[in-house]
C-alpha cells in the first residue's frame, strides 16, 4: 500500500504589506500590533490637545468680551447705589452734620467707579453695536444726571456748557427721565451680554465640524 503525499501551491495573492507582515515571526506581529495601538493614541491625544486648544481659545475670548464686561457692568450699578446713599446721607446731613463728609465721600467714590467702570467697558465691547449704543444712552443720562444732581442737591453751579432747568418742576421732570434713561440702558446692557455671551458658549462648547453635504442623486 502506497501512500503519496501532493505540494499544496498557495495561489491566493498577498499584497506586499501583507504578505511582508504575514512572513514575520509572531514576535515581531505582536510588535507591529502594539505600534499601530501606539500610534492611534498618539493620533486620539492630539486630536484631544488640539480641540483642548481650540476650546481653551473660545472660552478666553468669551471670558475677555463679556465676563470682564459684566463685572464692569456690576461696578456701574455698585458706582449708582453709592451714589444714591450719598444723597441720602447729605439730607441726614441736615438733621445730624457730623454725616456730612461721609456723604461727600460716598458720592465722589460713586462718581469715580462709573467714569472707570464706563471706561473699561468701552474696551470690552468686541464690535457689538447694540452693546455700545447702550452704554451710550448711559453715559449720555448719567452725565446730565450727575451735572443736575449737583446743582440741585449739593447747590453747585453747573459746568459750562450744562443746562439744568430753573423751575422746580422742571427739574423735577428732568430728574425722573434722567433715572428712568440710566436703568433703561443699563438694563438693555445687561439684557445683551446674556444674549451675546449665551451665543458665544454654544459656539464655544460645540465640536464645530462642517455641516454635512447633502449627497447628490446619482443619474
Amino acid at each position: 500500500m502506497r501512500t503519496g503525499t501532493n505540494s499544496v501551491e498557495v495561489t491566493v495573492r498577498r499584497g506586499a504589506l501583507v504578505g511582508w507582515v504575514a512572513d514575520r515571526s509572531v514576535g515581531t506581529k505582536n510588535l507591529i500590533g502594539i505600534a499601530l495601538m501606539a500610534l492611534v493614541a498618539i493620533g486620539v491625544g492630539i486630536l484631544s490637545i488640539t480641540s483642548m486648544a481650540q476650546l481653551n481659545d473660545r472660552l478666553g475670548q468669551l471670558k475677555s468680551r463679556h465676563l470682564e464686561s459684566i463685572e464692569q457692568l456690576v461696578v456701574i450699578r455698585q458706582g449708582v447705589s453709592e451714589n444714591y446713599r450719598g444723597q441720602s446721607l447729605f439730607s441726614w446731613s441736615a438733621y445730624d452734620p457730623s454725616v456730612a463728609p461721609r456723604a461727600d465721600k460716598a458720592v465722589e467714590d460713586g462718581d469715580a467707579m462709573i467714569d472707570a467702570a464706563v471706561a473699561k467697558y468701552r474696551t470690552r465691547l468686541a464690535g457689538s453695536a447694540a452693546r455700545e449704543a447702550a452704554l451710550n444712552d448711559f453715559a449720555k443720562a448719567w452725565t446730565d444726571y450727575s451735572n443736575l444732581r449737583d446743582v440741585v442737591v449739593f447747590q453747585k453751579t453747573a459746568p459750562a456748557g450744562a443746562t439744568v432747568p430753573t423751575d422746580p418742576a422742571a427739574r423735577n421732570t428732568l430728574w425722573q427721565d434722567l433715572e428712568g434713561q440710566m436703568n433703561t440702558a443699563l438694563a438693555k446692557l445687561q439684557q445683551q451680554e446674556i444674549v451675546e455671551s449665551g451665543r458665544r458658549t454654544s459656539r464655544a462648547t460645540s465640536p464645530g465640524w462642517p455641516t454635512p453635504r447633502t449627497p447628490r442623486p446619482r443619474p
